[in-house]
């Protein structure tokens, strides 16, 4: 027979957790958001990105380390976001210099400056060395965003109708889902932005004891077999529908991207892209930054002010000897885009092969650059 006492114990432990819980969110939160104990910035990216990141490293670490140094062709670094994943073929770049340069993408999804720059740390600490690193920015990665409580707006029945009409079921799922967790969102409104400082923070925690300890990358994460290649995410599609590009568009909205107040040439977005630079300089690359394509949907919502973010920094930092910008953000035709950011897989081959071009270009006439002074943070 059912004990009933076990219910309630239950139910007296549920409701303990839910209270502290509570006195979690509106005591601890605000003193670390003010005291900036777990992370100094709104990191927008997935934690599992450096699974992903490290794993890529560790197997070029691998793969390298088996040949002599003098057999290994020069290495090219692509840094970025999910638009330099399915934007840039890195193997059609190899191919483009004939071999002379192996090219490796490292990317993180939903990735801003800041956190560009501490990914970059797992590169530094794999003792490679980047013969050519370009850093693929998109404008919106300059935009800061202190509106981190990221709390569901509630059911959206329109969207919906419109997604089981269209018979998008994922979609619908995640609308649902996203409606379940509104109350809970509404009671611990600080809870997701606590959950991505506190991993972030021992994410950094653990990177900086291995950095210390002069522990390569290879010995935190298990190699990627063929970490040159990275297949496009959407092979064959042409177009995502209405309703997804919408969703992201939203998304960009909520992160600040639409908002010209959120840019700075004087934020913590651009030391961050400034710290980068000089760490790939002073390990002896050259840098070129790379502005991706941008889509009509995203040109017209990104505000000028995010312009001043790429050049501004530059020339203020590094005067005439600042590293060459290729902007290709009007590069594309609408065509050839996925959705409101990423190109689809038939526009990947045709934008990568306009950057070979320009970066065999470009390189042919290159001087070493001069090595900047690292910077007091690590890049």
């Amino acid at each position: 027979m059912f004990d009933v006492s076990r219910l309630r114990w239950h139910a007296i432990t549920l409701t303990g957790l839910i209270l502290a819980a509570w006195l979690w969110s509106l005591l601890i939160a605000p003193l670390t958001r003010d005291s900036s104990v777990l992370v100094k910035t709104d990191s927008t990216m997935d934690i599992s990105m450096y699974k992903g990141y490290g794993k890529r490293l560790a197997g070029v670490v691998r793969e390298r380390a088996r040949k002599p140094e003098a057999a290994n062709p020069r290495l090219g670094v692509l840094l970025g976001s999910s638009t330099l994943e399915d934007g840039v073929d890195p193997a059609m770049l190899t191919e483009g210099s004939k071999g002379s340069i192996q090219w490796l993408s490292l990317f993180g999804h939903d990735v801003n400056l800041v956190d560009m720059r501490n990914l970059s740390r797992l590169f530094f600490m794999s003792k490679l060395k980047a013969d050519v690193l370009v850093i693929a920015v998109q404008l919106g990665m300059f935009a800061h965003n202190d509106n981190l409580s990221n709390v569901q707006k509630g059911f959206d029945f329109r969207l919906v109708l419109k997604a089981l009409l269209a018979k998008q079921v994922g979609l619908v799922q995640q609308s649902i889902e996203d409606a379940a967790m509104v109350p809970f969102d509404r009671l611990f409104p600080n809870r997701i932005w606590i959950n991505q400082r506190a991993r972030n923070f021992v994410n950094d925690a653990r990177i900086q004891l291995f950095s210390d300890l002069n522990v390569g990358v290879e010995s935190l994460f298990p190699p990627l077999p063929d970490p040159w290649i990275v297949p496009h995410r959407y092979p064959g599609v042409v177009r995502a529908n209405d309703l997804t590009v919408q969703k992201i568009l939203d998304q960009l909205d909520d992160r600040g991207w639409f908002q010209g107040k959120n840019y700075s040439p004087d934020s913590d977005r651009c030391q961050a892209y400034i710290d980068l630079i000089k760490g790939a300089r002073a390990s002896g690359a050259i840098v070129y930054v790379l502005v991706v394509p941008e889509s009509l949907m995203m040109k017209e919502r990104i505000p000028k002010e995010a312009l001043r973010c790429v050049s501004e920094p530059l020339e203020r930092e590094f005067g005439k000897d600042a590293p060459k910008v290729l902007n290709f953000r009007d590069a594309m035709p609408e065509k050839y885009f996925y959705d409101a950011m990423h190109l689809s897989s038939e526009g990947r081959p045709i934008f990568s092969k306009m950057l070979s071009e320009a970066l065999e270009k470009n390189l042919a006439n290159e001087p070493r650059p001069p090595v900047s002074a690292p910077s007091s943070k690590r890049p």
